[in-house]
């Protein structure tokens, strides 16, 4: 064998290779193929959609709220936030975060703690009853100074 058999034998051996690295992707999606998570509206249990703000750019903190319903007199709405960038444990969500419904602005009676880059948990806010149309303002979160979140 000369050298351009080699060649052509390498060259066969790579799109054998990528061949069967798509055929994986196709048949078991997830195990060969990156994914993207595309940040799109979601349902909750409650039927409210996960609203998010922000980003994980440098400087800026993603946030995401989904409200779960109504328990035990309270409102419960989970919060995600992350971030590359910001270190998140000087912010109390407790006094940044206030729900507005029915004329009314509260507090959360019970908020997660932040630390790090990366938190995650549930506001507790007592209601009384499930509010049916409100806004949460968490304000003093980099890079967005007041987000607003309206249902």
């Amino acid at each position: 064998m000369d050298k351009t058999d080699y060649i052509l034998i390498g060259v066969l051996v790579l799109v054998l290779a990528g061949l069967a690295y798509a055929a994986a992707g196709w048949f078991w999606p997830g195990s060969a193929s990156p994914s993207v998570n595309v940040a799109a509206p979601s349902v909750s249990a409650a039927g409210s959609r996960t609203i998010g703000s922000g980003s994980t750019d440098q400087g800026d903190v993603s946030i995401e709220l989904t409200p779960l319903g109504f328990k035990d007199g309270r409102f419960l709405v989970t919060i995600a936030a992350n971030t590359h960038s910001v270190d998140l444990s000087p912010f109390d969500l407790s006094e940044i975060t206030t729900l507005t419904y029915d004329g009314r602005a509260i507090k959360p009676v019970a908020a997660p703690s932040l630390s790090g880059h990366h938190a995650s948990g549930t506001l507790e806010f007592d209601t009384g009853k499930e509010p049916s149309k409100f806004t949460i303002t968490i304000t003093g979160i980099p890079a967005v100074s007041e987000r607003v979140f309206d249902w």
